[in-house]
């Protein structure tokens, strides 16, 4: 219902990003303009943060399937919290589809067991149904997809505490996450203006999620 950008630990944590994304990564331009992923492709870039969802296209990447794998993300030292944002997806039709009852019935049965089975088995993406973990894991022997539900997990080290997130959302999500790409280009390039910036996207956020109500 309102931004968090102004909360004090989201300061905290864009400084942090936008110090490393200064010390340690290619201009913040460029990953926008090329993708990480597409840097990651390719050599340029050798570690990234990535969604389940992108397994099939990676293994289809002679250069990833020889040279990478997949780890759990890491921990903070200081709270023993390993923490990563998860979302769900789903499937919709136009509302002005000519042909409703028709896609109903498709969305229906890609929404399956055995739909969302094959779906995991064809490494497109996890299944939506419980106890079928194994299938996604077991779509290749290249890649560690264990580590994707090892955060799922309470704790896989002693003393750390793994937790899911929510990704948080709106009405029109869409609206406000892609103005804050733009939005915060100055601050990645300079984060002595992040607090600063994330106050003020606070305020254009919240006007973002008030017109929604309208």
């Amino acid at each position: 219902t309102k931004s968090g950008y102004d909360d004090a630990n989201t300061i905290k944590a864009m400084d942090y990003v936008g110090k490393l994304l200064k010390d340690c990564c290619p201009p913040a331009t460029t990953m926008s303009e090329t993708g990480t992923d597409v840097m990651f492709q390719s050599g340029t870039v050798a570690m990234i943060t990535q969604g389940s969802w992108m397994t099939a296209g990676f293994l289809d990447n002679e250069y990833l399937v020889e040279n990478c794998d997949v780890a759990i993300l890491p921990y903070d030292k200081t709270t023993g919290m390993r923490t990563s944002i998860c979302n769900g997806l789903g499937w919709a039709a136009s509302a002005d589809t000519k042909r409703p009852d028709d896609c109903w019935k498709l969305i229906e049965w890609l929404g399956s067991k055995e739909m969302q089975e094959k779906q995991a088995e064809l490494g497109v993406t996890m299944s939506a149904y419980n106890n079928t973990s194994d299938k996604w894991v077991n779509c290749t022997d290249k890649f560690n997809l264990n580590a994707y539900l090892d955060i799922t997990k309470d704790s896989t080290v002693a003393g750390v505490t793994n937790e899911l997130v929510l990704r948080p959302y709106t009405y029109n999500s869409t609206v406000w996450s892609q103005a804050a790409q733009t939005f915060f280009a100055d601050a990645w390039a300079d984060p002595s203006k992040m607090e600063q910036s994330c106050k003020d996207f606070a305020v254009q956020m919240n006007q973002y999620i008030d017109e929604e109500d309208k």
